[in-house]
């Protein structure tokens, strides 16, 4: 009984830092993301802006 608490415990554990990891990721792809919106915006603005310059 005592082999099956502590594989439990293993597992869990594994989930844990498994959802700590895919969280950690998550964030990171949201960074990118609003970094990438952050450049778009700023080249459609540079364009627009020498378009008009013309």
């Amino acid at each position: 009984m005592i082999m099956g608490w502590q594989s439990f415990v293993v597992r869990v554990q594994k989930l844990r830092s498994w959802k700590k990891c895919s969280r950690y990721i998550q964030e990171q792809r949201t960074r990118l993301y609003i970094i990438w919106r952050c450049l778009v915006f700023l080249l459609r603005s540079k364009l627009e802006s020498a378009s008009f310059d013309d």
